[in-house]
């Protein structure tokens, strides 16, 4: 299985998925006009990804400011492929970091918490994401 790496643009997200170390990123904006044809590759990983997964223990780290009501389905889907692997005994470790004072993602991220309860989501207030 290879990792992936997509460079970050003005509208979508850099995502670094390193198979090797199970290492996790996506970076930036998620404000794409496609999600579906964006994000279905890497559930097709993340797929393979829970079947054989190389390293120990995986960490997520999630840096996104804005995205789309489009995209956040996604993430949702991201985040319950992730538990499916949590809950078959593999440490998952996700970090999902927002801005201090961004009510608005404290709060998705909490809802996006309650929908996988059995998945080590945390929220992390930094100064600024990017």
């Amino acid at each position: 299985m290879k990792s992936i790496f997509i460079k970050q643009t003005n509208k979508s997200p850099e995502i670094n998925f390193n198979y090797d170390t199970g290492e996790l990123k996506i970076t930036g904006n998620s404000l794409v006009q496609n999600s579906y044809e964006f994000y279905t590759p890497l559930l097709e990983w993340i797929d393979d990804y829970v079947r054989a997964p190389k390293a120990k223990n995986t960490k997520v780290f999630i840096k996104v400011v804005y995205f789309t009501t489009d995209a956040s389905g996604f993430f949702i889907k991201i985040l319950k492929r992730l538990e499916q692997l949590a809950m078959a005994n593999h440490l998952v470790m996700v970090k999902w970091y927002y801005e201090e004072g961004d009510v608005d993602m404290r709060e998705t991220i909490h809802m996006f918490r309650s929908l996988v309860p059995q998945l080590n989501l945390e929220s992390v207030v930094v100064k600024e994401v990017l």
